[in-house]
């Protein structure tokens, strides 16, 4: 049956979540969550997640270096604001799924959801719309804290959701640097994942769209949620971030999904990107038949492969391209340090990938398509430094007879490929 009514919580603190998977502690009294217990990392770990906002910059757009905050600059003008330490909590308990419901605000909620047998922590936040009747802009962020953890100053995020960046607060890789918004020149752009990692663990955070993030302090990340200003930058645009609909300012929803586990196990959070942020996609097709009608008519059941791929390999790319040839991408999700053995190169035989069609010839391009990969020609630069941080550089050999390609960590290759149809 499904569940209405919420539990009553009758204990200072209560846990969602299944022994064995990620749970996590909330008080009761305050409604915020205070502690995370699960496989591969210091059970329990001290953990906090709240929201808070900056107030925007009101500058002086004719000063380079005073520009109001807007719809191309973040410029706070304050520490962060906390929306509310003590929200309202309604629990949820179901057999499949638990659920905790805070209301922070008139404009802030939340639902924590853990998922029987999932080992992450779902958290959907909505926004919105911003309050502005005291005149000021608001840029509202999301904190998560891991309290245990010893970080440096160092975090990671991704790049386009691939490779994972090592970030240092207040430090650039290349160069030495003097930063004047010690907050905002700290911020990176997150596509799929901002991570804290120490000898022993690692906390991840997986967004389910691009947002801007940091970690301005050991052991916290801190995510952008959404932004309503009153000043214009200047840039270009001519007028002030704050977009309205139906006459109010608009409203943000999203999700996050909290995982983590020792240092050197991160393969799954790349499995779960791919089911989660990229997961593929569903149609439906409208009918006046019965089920058993359309099961007698059409088949139930397909799948375009003969046997399933490694775990740590994907189609990047199949798509018609001339005639009776496609264009086909493979690409290894893993990078070095993911997990001990999945990062290891793989072997594909593609004579052993699809069902519908057999590969009659193959022939590797470039990563654009091109160019065919034997006629590149680099330019060679001269360079004062050729230190390359545990990078690999890609096999150029051909193709053998027998299509079996290799694929090393974080590497994707390119084919056309010749096929005919079975009858």
């Amino acid at each position: 049956a499904p569940i209405t009514e919420p539990e009553r919580v009758t204990t200072r603190y209560f846990t969602i979540g299944k022994p064995g998977s990620m749970r996590l502690t909330l008080d009761g009294r305050t409604g915020l969550p205070t502690q995370l217990h699960g496989p591969g990392f210091s059970d329990p770990s001290d953990f906090q997640q709240n929201f808070c906002y900056y107030e925007s910059a009101v500058g002086n757009n004719e000063e380079s270096k005073n520009r109001s905050s807007g719809a191309y600059i973040f410029r706070p003008n304050s520490s962060c604001v906390m929306v509310n330490t003590q929200p309202t909590i309604k629990y949820y308990k179901g057999p499949l799924v638990e659920e905790v419901h805070q209301q922070f605000s008139s404009w802030v909620s939340q639902v924590i959801r853990a998922y029987r047998n999932e080992n992450h922590m779902e958290f959907n936040w909505m926004v919105g719309p911003v309050p502005i009747s005291d005149h000021l802009g608001k840029e509202l962020v999301t904190r998560y804290s891991v309290y245990q953890m010893v970080t440096n100053a160092t975090f990671y995020t991704d790049s386009n959701g691939r490779e994972m960046l090592k970030r240092v607060l207040n430090q650039r890789p290349t160069y030495k640097t003097q930063l004047e918004e010690p907050i905002a020149g700290n911020y990176y752009p997150v596509s799929t994942r901002i991570m804290l990692k120490d000898d022993k663990s690692h906390f991840s955070i997986i967004t389910d769209r691009s947002q801007g993030g940091t970690s301005l302090r050991d052991g916290e990340m801190e995510l952008m949620l959404h932004r309503r200003m009153l000043h214009d930058d200047a840039f270009g645009v001519d007028e002030a971030l704050n977009e309205q609909a139906f006459g109010r300012g608009l409203v943000a929803r999203g999700t996050h999904y909290l995982t983590g586990g020792s240092s050197d196990s991160q393969a799954a959070e790349r499995r779960l990107v791919q089911e989660h942020v990229l997961a593929a996609w569903t149609f439906f097709t409208p009918t006046t038949l019965s089920l058993a009608e359309w099961q007698a008519a059409y088949y139930m059941e397909f799948s375009g492969l003969k046997t399933a791929l490694p775990d740590n390999v994907q189609i990047l790319t199949l798509e018609p391209w001339k005639g009776t040839s496609f264009l086909l991408r493979l690409e290894h999700i893993l990078e070095k340090g993911d997990d001990e053995d999945a990062t290891e190169p793989v072997v594909v035989n593609l004579e052993e990938i699809f069902q519908p069609f057999t590969i009659r010839e193959v022939r590797e391009t470039t990563l654009g398509a091109n160019q065919w990969l034997e006629d590149v020609s680099r330019l060679v630069w001269k360079k004062e430094d050729n230190q390359v941080d545990n990078h690999e550089t890609a096999s150029k050999s051909p193709l053998q007879d027998v299509p079996v390609v290799s694929l090393t960590p974080m590497a994707i290759k390119t084919f056309i490929v010749e096929v005919s149809f079975q009858v």
